[in-house]
């Protein structure tokens, strides 16, 4: 262990400039390491990684859009004056930020910080995400998924799901495009031919999805177990089974990938890490298997709300619900 620490504030986002972390949280805290930068009066619902400065873009209160550099100086980047907006997507390729509001999702390029697509969904936004190089962007709502073009002038593509999508992600190929419903269950599409496909058997919506080594897989929350959908080959998960980590009691409120590992948070404030092809967990932060018993895992007060890896794979950071945070030394 490095170190943890905890606020009195809900945790909200964390992940990594270069090889060190940054954490925010609802109160407007935001710590680089273990250190506090700055406190943002308006707040923070939302939060990513600057592609330009490696700082901070934080959504505030009353849709204030702010820069926070390392150094603790901060820029408005954008107000969305009387329009609630709740969560913010960065793709640091095409260096667009998209933000979700009440009824619309914005499109701003960080370059010039100016606003270059407005887009209404058939209903209010639930979630947002780019493809991997910022041309398309995906946004949930409650009738399913709507796919914009930020290329060109092609119409959207509308994908209905029963019940609406609560998390969606593009494959990093672009030969699948994946979605959380409502039901709750995965959906997807596969891109090239339209065959849709079903992936079942979730106990709680799947709002965390992570791509797993360059998109061979895809873990996902949502279970007692991390659960794993093979997308290596072109039929992707169809007529597939999943595989299944188990490494705590409790429920898997959210999941990370990279190289060949893969972390899963739990809503007792667990962390675990396992190796693909050693199934064997490694703990990382929360309540051992000695002490589990003492937490309430009902009262989900102390989920894991967000979970990065370095650059490098060598360091592990996270961030909870009830304020808790750190980062872990894996090698």
């Amino acid at each position: 262990m490095i170190f943890e620490s905890q606020v009195e504030s809900q945790g909200v986002n964390c992940f990594f400039s270069g090889e060190k972390p940054l954490f925010t949280f609802g109160d407007g805290q935001i710590f680089y390491e273990d250190k506090h930068l700055i406190t943002l009066d308006d707040g923070i619902y939302s939060a990513a990684l600057c592609p330009l400065s490696f700082g901070v873009i934080a959504l505030g209160d009353d849709g204030k859009i702010a820069r926070v550099r390392l150094n603790g100086k901060v820029e408005e980047i954008h107000h969305f004056k009387g329009d609630f907006a709740d969560s913010i997507k960065v793709n640091s390729n095409s260096k667009f930020l998209a933000v979700a509001q009440s009824r619309k999702v914005s499109v701003i390029n960080l370059i010039d910080n100016s606003l270059i697509f407005e887009f209404t969904p058939p209903m209010s936004p639930n979630y947002i995400a780019f493809d991997q190089k910022g041309d398309n962007l995906v946004v949930g709502h409650g009738k399913g998924m709507t796919i914009y073009d930020l290329k060109t002038d092609e119409p959207p593509l509308d994908f209905p799901v029963p019940g609406g999508v609560y998390a969606c992600e593009f494959s990093p190929n672009l030969q699948f495009i994946v979605a959380a419903s409502g039901e709750p269950a995965m959906v997807g599409w596969r891109l090239t031919d339209g065959v849709a496909f079903r992936m079942a058997g979730y106990p709680a919506k799947p709002t965390s999805l992570a791509w797993v080594e360059g998109g061979a897989g895809l873990i996902t929350s949502g279970g007692p177990v991390g659960v794993l959908w093979p997308f290596d080959t072109y039929e992707g998960p169809i007529n597939k089974p999943a595989k299944t980590f188990r490494t705590r009691s409790g429920l898997v409120t959210t999941a990370a990938s990279a190289k060949h590992m893969i972390a899963l948070g739990y809503n007792d404030g667990g962390v675990d890490l396992i190796e693909i092809g050693d199934e064997t967990p490694h703990y990382i932060a929360g309540p051992t298997p000695e002490n589990l018993q003492e937490v309430n895992l009902r009262a989900g007060d102390a989920r894991i709300v967000d979970l990065a890896f370095s650059q490098n794979a060598r360091l592990l950071a996270y961030i909870s619900e009830d304020g808790k945070f750190g980062l872990k030394k894996l090698f």
